[in-house]
């Protein structure tokens, strides 16, 4: 009798463990991430692939996701803080700075080879003659340029002796520029020609300068609380696993908001201009060039 009762109660708790560890294998990650601060604003379309792209690799280990979008209308600052805090969204898609990778825990990859920090200008059409004319760094220092002042973009810029003036949004920096307030919008290359279109393209006045382009080291990190050290692992091992196997590659070169810059930009006719990046925090993979773009003009 108590035979009986005894093998009950195990079958009772073998099922019981069969339906946890079922339960546990099934569960879904949640990623939460700070939605963009405009409804024109494609920057998040190509991060958001490469986010997807990292959980996929690590399902058959982690297992299954799901992103979540949250609206936080907050300028930059304040999205440091909110994340600091962990309990509004789980992650950020942000430009290298020291600040961040101080308060924030830094996946460190660079999500877009460092693209970001080859810079084109968005420029008013009534003032490509001014940019045309431009022959060195010196020159190109001249022309004032409008930046979002929350962005680490501005504090290089400033410390290289460029006549920033500050703004307060991205989507003001249009309203700015097409007021003549600056000279130019510098963005990064895989940004200004998506954002042109989303902003009226050349009809609203607005056009992407052809002539000169801005380097300095600059990409774009998935920073996530420095308490979720899992999420931040699993990110770290699918981007390296995506790298290893060329599907970050493959991403990367086949995107319509790269591969359109990379038809569009054409380096090989500008000049590239150099100066440093004082904000770049440590970690940052600059040994690694197979994690970087490199056009052949710059080299």
């Amino acid at each position: 009798m108590f035979g009986e009762e005894t093998m009950a109660v195990r079958a009772i708790a073998l099922c019981l463990v069969a339906m946890f560890l079922s339960a546990n294998a099934l569960a879904q990650t949640v990623v939460r991430y700070n939605a963009p601060e405009s409804n024109r604003d494609p920057r998040h379309e190509y991060p958001l692939a490469v986010l997807e792209l990292a959980l996929k690799k690590t399902e058959a280990t982690d297992g299954p996701f799901r992103l979540q979008a949250v609206e936080t209308n907050a300028p930059g600052p304040r999205l440091i803080d909110i994340l600091e805090a962990g309990d509004t969204f789980d992650l950020l898609v942000a430009s290298t700075s020291k600040e961040r990778s101080d308060r924030l825990l830094a996946v460190n990859f660079p999500l877009d080879k460092g693209l970001l920090g080859y810079r084109v200008f968005l420029i008013r059409k009534e003032d490509a003659p001014l940019f045309a004319a431009v022959k060195t760094l010196d020159d190109l220092m001249k022309l004032s340029v409008g930046q979002v002042f929350s962005w680490a973009d501005t504090q290089i810029l400033a410390e290289a002796g460029f006549n920033v003036q500050r703004t307060t949004g991205y989507a003001n920096s249009f309203s700015m520029l097409q007021a003549g307030r600056f000279a130019g919008f510098p963005r990064g290359a895989n940004e200004a020609y998506a954002e042109l279109e989303s902003n009226g393209g050349e009809a609203s006045g607005i056009m992407v300068e052809p002539t000169v382009a801005l380097y300095y080291p600059l990409t774009r990190y998935f920073y996530v609380n420095k308490k979720n050290t899992v999420l931040a692992d699993r990110l770290m091992r699918g981007l390296k696993a995506a790298q290893a196997d060329g599907s970050f590659d493959a991403l990367f070169n086949s995107h319509p908001q790269i591969k359109s810059v990379l038809d569009q930009v054409h380096f090989e006719k500008r000049k590239i201009f150099r100066i440093k990046n004082p904000i770049l925090p440590d970690g940052v993979p600059l040994d690694n060039p197979a994690l970087w773009f490199t056009p052949a003009s710059a080299s």
